[in-house]
């Protein structure tokens, strides 16, 4: 994996002392490739051994400008204004091959390749009031984009052009010492427009709330809670079918409609001395959720997407942080533990997890002994459990002036790397986990410098910083 990012924030103009822009332009390239090769077994009587392999490779370049204009206004009042462009050029390609074990004769041989381009312009206004106690916020944002995904096994280009709008208000209030909250209200309207294809437009309310008690110096209890809406994405609407192995396909879904989010979170948090510590409960549903699912159509497994029942997520966490000497030496843990719900169409599936992290830090004299200890955090998504890292490290860093030298070793005690991925289907599921002694005592070495020279330019902070998530499509797998 290469991910390579150039990004120059460093040009601010200032045309009066109240007005600011800011302009962000970003160049990003990645470069990911898989490769599989094992035996695959078919357990039924008479059935035969082949060899597998399974090659991916996905590259894309992305470049991006983002323009931002703050105005502020007599009266406590300020106008912003944020405009991103991006464009994104694709690669996607998956190579996959099953030969006989005894004779080594060609059995399933698949070559998916989808060169896709996006280009998407964003544009967002805010307008914001503040009075002693209150403040109003109200802003409109718009997305636009035109994808094309190239199919060329299949000979196939697929485009959709698609808006997405959201208008929203916002009130915040503080009332007294103890309390103080918010109440938003905002409507997302989507328009898809697939290219030959019946053209959509659904819409979402999205409220939110959130309450601060103080209930002292020490603690304070929050609740948060919002509706959010959904994106769809071109691939979840393609009808082209991919071949993933000798009997599963895999395709989009024409009929999926965007679904609604609800997120409610309540966190205690207590501050005393050298102890800090955040004790949270967060629950999350999405009925309608797009997830995948499988099933049989003549003699093949068909994996496409649809609007399931519910998606639910129950998780408890606790963060903890002790300066046991201030300013040299610090403990933190963050232990917690979630559950998933996944009620399908055709499937219903439950998992629990626990995990932590937890770390020391020990600074004195421009040193600084950093150890960590990371668990396993898993997330189950549709029918697929998607693992976690679990890894341990230490690193030690020198800061000199404007210069910073560090050196880490991952894994320094025992080699326990490892991550899993499951899918549950009843049809086609698999099991797969990843484990490496390359990991072990791991060596990386880094130098830094912070290089500065001219004039300094004080734009303030940019309030608002959108970003244009990716539009490009994977070739199918498993």
């Amino acid at each position: 994996m290469k991910t390579l990012t150039w990004q120059n924030p460093g040009q601010h103009f200032v045309a009066q002392e109240l007005i600011k822009i800011i302009i962000n332009h970003v160049a990003e390239l990645r470069n990911y490739k898989n490769k599989y090769k094992g035996i695959l077994t078919d357990e039924r009587p008479g059935g035969i051994e082949n060899n597998m392999y399974d090659r991916t490779e996905y590259i894309s370049l992305h470049p991006s400008l983002n323009l931002y204009y703050q105005n502020n206004l007599k009266k406590d009042q300020l106008i912003m204004a944020n405009l991103v462009t991006s464009y994104e050029a694709s690669h996607s390609h998956r190579l996959y091959n099953e030969n006989d074990l005894a004779t080594d004769a060609p059995m399933v041989n698949i070559d998916n390749l989808i060169k896709g381009k996006t280009f998407s312009v964003l544009g967002e206004v805010d307008y914001e009031k503040t009075w002693k106690n209150s403040r109003f916020t109200a802003g409109i944002r718009h997305t636009q984009s035109w994808i094309q995904n190239k199919y060329v096994e299949q000979n196939t280009i697929d485009r959709m052009n698609q808006g997405n709008s959201y208008i929203f208000g916002e009130y915040w209030l503080r009332l007294g010492n103890h309390f103080d909250g918010s109440v938003g209200l905002g409507y997302s309207l989507y328009h898809y427009a697939p290219q030959n294809r019946q053209s959509h437009t659904y819409s979402i309310w999205r409220p939110r709330f959130t309450a601060r008690y103080t209930i002292d110096d020490y603690s304070s209890l929050r609740f948060n809670f919002v509706r959010m809406g959904s994106v769809i994405t071109l691939d979840m609407l393609s009808p082209v079918v991919q071949d993933i192995d000798g009997i599963q396909q895999s395709t989009g879904n024409p009929d999926v409609k965007p679904y609604a989010t609800y997120k409610y979170e309540l966190q205690y948090q207590y501050t005393r001395g050298i102890f800090y510590g955040k004790l949270g409960a967060f629950y999350t549903h999405a009925p309608g959720a797009i997830m995948p699912e499988k099933y049989w159509v003549g003699d093949k497994i068909l994996s496409r997407v649809d609007n399931q029942k519910n998606a639910e997520e129950l998780r408890f966490y606790l963060n903890t942080r002790i300066n046991v000497i201030p300013g040299w030496l610090t403990l933190s843990a963050a232990p917690g533990w979630h559950r998933y719900w996944m009620r399908g169409n055709t499937y219903t599936h439950t998992y629990n997890n626990f995990f932590i992290d937890a770390s020391i830090d020990i600074s004195h004299w421009g040193f600084t002994l950093n150890g960590i200890l990371q668990t396993n955090f898993n997330r189950f998504w549709g029918e697929t459990l998607t693992g976690g890292e679990n890894v341990h490290g230490i690193k030690l860093s020198y800061a000199y002036k404007d210069w910073n030298f560090g050196i880490m070793v991952i894994d320094p005690f025992i080699n326990n790397y490892k991550v899993k991925s499951e899918n549950w289907n009843r049809y086609a599921g698999y099991y797969r986990e990843t484990t490496t002694n390359m990991i072990k005592q791991l060596l990386t070495l880094d130098i830094s410098w912070n290089i500065n020279w001219g004039r300094k330019h004080e734009a303030g902070q940019q309030r608002i910083n959108n970003s244009i998530n990716s539009g490009s499509v994977n070739a199918a797998g498993k």
